[in-house]
């Protein structure tokens, strides 16, 4: 039986990586054979949850950026500026500034005065942003649990967990990075 080609696509990594480090070491060339193997399933499961987005803002009426925007503005709620926006689902301002316009077009988000200053403004999701939101979350978390009752008992406790520890080493990753400092 010959290797799937995802599992071609790692092999052939991986020997990239061996020459890349001329290690001797095969218990070093395992070690970097298995952190492949898990950015590739990272990648794997990235491109996965694309699609699966994809297909669900679509089926909602919406584009993946506006969903994004839309839940943002849902979860930031009497905070939700358009730079925080922007930052919470890194895009440029200028994007941000198109997106919401487009949604408020649908009358999905509206814009009111901040608060704390009269200048700017703050985007609030109105009740048909909310229904679009709902039904296209209520989608997704369809497909997950059918797909979790069909992987068998304990899937999902077993992904919460395989996935926390992944959260874990990748939020150190971020801090040890962000605390190098930027390298210009």
């Amino acid at each position: 039986m010959s290797a799937s080609p995802g599992m071609e696509i790692i092999v052939r990594k991986v020997g990239r990586i061996a020459e890349l480090f001329h290690q001797e070491d095969c218990e070093t060339l395992a070690r970097q054979e298995q952190l492949l193997q898990l950015a590739e399933m990272i990648e794997r499961i990235e491109r996965s949850t694309r699609h699966l987005l994809q297909h669900h803002a679509h089926r909602a009426g919406l584009t993946v950026l506006d969903s994004q925007v839309l839940a943002a503005i849902y979860e930031r709620n009497e905070d939700a500026r358009p730079g925080v926006i922007a930052d919470d689902v890194h895009m440029p301002l200028s994007t941000m500034t198109s997106v919401a316009a487009r949604l408020e077009r649908r009358e999905l988000v509206e814009r009111a005065r901040a608060s704390d200053d009269g200048r700017s403004y703050v985007l609030r999701i109105t009740g048909a942003g909310e229904d679009v939101l709902l039904k296209m979350l209520s989608s997704i978390f369809d497909d997950l649990d059918d797909v979790l009752d069909e992987s068998g008992g304990g899937a999902l406790d077993d992904v919460v967990t395989a996935l926390g520890k992944v959260c874990t080493i990748a939020e150190m990753l971020e801090t040890r990075a962000r605390g190098a400092g930027s390298v210009n």
